[in-house]
């Protein structure tokens, strides 16, 4: 089962008022809107935590099938930083 279809599942199931095609729209909708903003640069999600965009810099390294030294180009990455009450929770503190 996808992260969607259990999201909207819990949507249905805990609101009451929301039907399956309703809880489906708004878990899609909110995916949706997450990834836009995760694009867009920083997202503050509270109480779960933080995504960053960072630039990571050409750097040299090995082509896994061959050996052979090559570049491996400059790109922008994705950085997540856990709240400090995510990090108990997974802790068990």
């Amino acid at each position: 089962m996808s992260f969607t279809t259990e999201l909207a599942d819990h949507l249905y199931k805990t609101t009451g008022a929301l039907t399956r095609v309703g809880a489906g729209d708004i878990s899609r909708a909110v995916l949706d809107y997450l990834h836009e903003r995760i694009a867009g640069g920083d997202a503050d999600l509270p109480g779960i935590g933080r995504f960053m965009i960072s630039d990571r810099a050409e750097k040299r390294g090995r082509n896994p099938s061959t050996g052979e030294p090559m570049t491996v180009p400059a790109c922008k990455v994705i950085k997540f930083q856990p709240s400090a009450g995510l990090k108990r929770e997974i802790n068990g503190q």
